[in-house]
């Protein structure tokens, strides 16, 4: 249930977990953990209706836009997922093992396997949207994404969320701090604030009490390096790596343009895949000898006109001319594709 709108909330001894951020991570969680019997305060800073703007009074510092903060880190019900658009990809094998790369993460590929399978539907996707990569040529594989619509969890679990005896969800309210017992080794309290009345609470965490995070690879990290009063290291940065290794997703537009001898779009997909982008990775082979991390190429646009499709044509036999058919014109030679 939602509760007061005057920020209160019962005795935080009376649940079994609070769980911090109410994106697609935070509510799934909250979720799993009320039909496992557990009761649940779920924190959201914002509401649940429109986002709450104002990331920390971050809006053009560095070298982010206007706007950036707001449309990464949420602050709402639902949290990023009201503004996915829809793209979905899994890792792969060498996104977590890649020494040429400088990659070796202490969890493989498959230890999320069972996950991912799990969360394909819970994002209205099928599990086959999981390993899509198929040969396509030399040195590179064909790896269609997900452009299905995107899952709304503000909207999909607010009915269940307002009538859930077993999850408690305090919005407008943010857990600003963590404070742990001395020898570092559990949480035994949070520092909330109510933010329509700025009213600051410190709660404590008993023992047999979880604190789960969920706020997102950049609220995980904004909350995890908040300094202490008494200048000590932050609770959760001990090992100095939080934030280390964030970053945006680069993205380097209009690079290349490929004529390809086939139409991507009558690629065949894996069963209920659904609506489609298309992309394509260097296979294993050629990301070892070049060092690749994770990178792709997607391919966005498609030309109507290239001189390259004629002089192609020419040079190697294949007729770039439109061929009637029953289901319309149709270039045997694509046109020139953009890629990013």
């Amino acid at each position: 249930m939602f509760l007061a709108a005057d920020g209160s909330f019962p005795d935080p001894s009376s649940y079994d977990c609070f769980v911090i951020g109410s994106g697609p991570a935070g509510i799934t969680t909250a979720v799993e953990l009320a039909r496992a019997n557990r009761k649940v305060l779920l924190f959201e800073s914002g509401n649940a209706g429109e986002g709450r703007e104002g990331m920390l009074d971050a809006l053009n510092a560095g070298h982010f836009s206007d706007g950036w903060w707001d449309l990464h880190s949420v602050r709402a019900l639902g949290g990023t997922s009201r503004v996915w658009k829809g793209w979905c990809a899994s890792l792969m094998e060498r996104d977590f093992n890649n020494p040429a790369a400088g990659v070796r993460w202490p969890i493989a590929r498959a230890d999320l396997t069972p996950y991912y399978r799990r969360a394909a539907p819970i994002l209205d996707r099928s599990p086959s949207t999981l390993d899509p990569e198929k040969p396509w040529i030399p040195g590179f594989l064909a790896r269609p994404y997900s452009l299905l619509p995107a899952t709304r969890f503000g909207a999909r679990y607010f009915d269940l969320l307002r009538d859930s005896p077993a999850v408690h969800v305090a919005l407008s309210t943010s857990v600003l701090a963590l404070d742990a017992n001395s020898g570092r080794s559990a949480v035994r309290g949070l520092t909330c604030l109510y933010h329509p009345g700025d009213v600051a609470r410190q709660l404590a965490v008993r023992p047999g009490q979880s604190v789960v995070l969920a706020g997102g690879g950049i609220g995980n990290a904004v909350l995890l390096l908040q300094p202490r009063p008494d200048g000590a290291v932050p609770v959760g940065s001990e090992s100095g790596l939080v934030g280390r290794f964030l970053m945006e997703h680069p993205h380097f537009r209009r690079t290349v343009e490929l004529v390809l001898d086939e139409d991507l779009d009558e690629r065949p997909l894996p069963e209920a895949f659904g609506s489609a982008g298309h992309a394509f990775v260097a296979d294993d082979e050629q990301a070892a000898a070049h060092g690749l991390l994770g990178c792709s190429v997607v391919c966005y646009a498609r030309s109507t006109d290239h001189p390259m499709v004629d002089y192609l044509s020419w040079k190697y036999g294949k007729p770039s001319s439109t061929t009637e058919r029953k289901s319309g014109p149709r270039c045997r030679l694509p046109p020139a594709i953009g890629c990013s």
